[in-house]
């Protein structure tokens, strides 16, 4: 099974932690033979929260080149902690399904997915359209929108359209399993933790978590 890797982030807000958690990332893909890779940058736009839509354009970019194994996408504040998990029996318990991504709200909405970390099958078709959608959707938005879109949301970020594609595609929505909140998406996560911006914690807050956690696992990865 070809599995890659993806993180990504700005040159100025995110790069400082992306430094952080992808060196335990890596060490985890190379682990488990997951090929790594990290972009720093911005792929379409000109702010730095412009970076969050890189995810939307890499995939696309890379299922345009043929690839069609899975991807296995981290943002840059998302780090593996489970160390001992393999990510194969990840992809094996979520019942056939080519999607898996971890909840977003608490209210048990079925499109509420947080796109911060998320696993797909490039191979299957209900994931390419999935993917397009949402490649559709950000391209809509006109270079001079995003010129006049300095602060998050200005313009809808990524999250947004993709619950609004889910929303409105019930087929697509099938292709998705949720995995517990307890093992995906959140900063005491047993798999993948992920210091969310949406918690509370300043930069520097969420940039000691994640050096503490790394910390804690070096002993066991060394």
């Amino acid at each position: 099974m070809n599995i890659k890797m993806l993180q990504t982030a700005d040159a100025d807000n995110y790069k400082a932690i992306l430094d952080l958690t992808a060196s335990v990332n890596r060490e985890y893909a190379d682990k488990y033979s997951v090929e790594y890779h990290s972009y720093v940058g911005i792929k379409r736009g000109y702010h730095p929260w412009h970076a969050c839509f890189n995810r939307i354009v890499w995939i696309n970019e890379l299922i345009d080149s043929g690839y069609n194994g899975w991807i296995f996408y981290l943002d840059a504040d998302a780090y593996i902690y489970g160390q001992d998990v393999d990510v194969r029996d990840v992809i094996a318990s979520a019942n056939g399904k080519p999607a898996i991504f971890g909840p977003g709200g608490d209210k048990g909405i079925a499109w509420d997915v947080n796109d911060g970390v998320f696993l797909i099958n490039t191979a299957d078709e209900r994931v390419r359209e999935l993917m397009k959608l949402w490649l559709d959707s950000f391209m809509a938005t006109s270079d001079e929108a995003l010129k006049n879109a300095p602060n998050w949301e200005d313009v809808p970020s990524d999250q947004p359209r993709l619950h609004q594609i889910l929303a409105g595609r019930p087929s697509l929505l099938n292709a998705i399993h949720l995995a517990d909140r307890s093992m995906f998406n959140d900063y005491k996560a047993s798999f993948i933790r992920q210091a969310l911006r949406g918690h509370g914690f300043t930069m520097e807050e969420r940039i000691s978590m994640v050096a503490r956690d790394i910390g804690s696992l070096k002993p066991a990865s060394a």
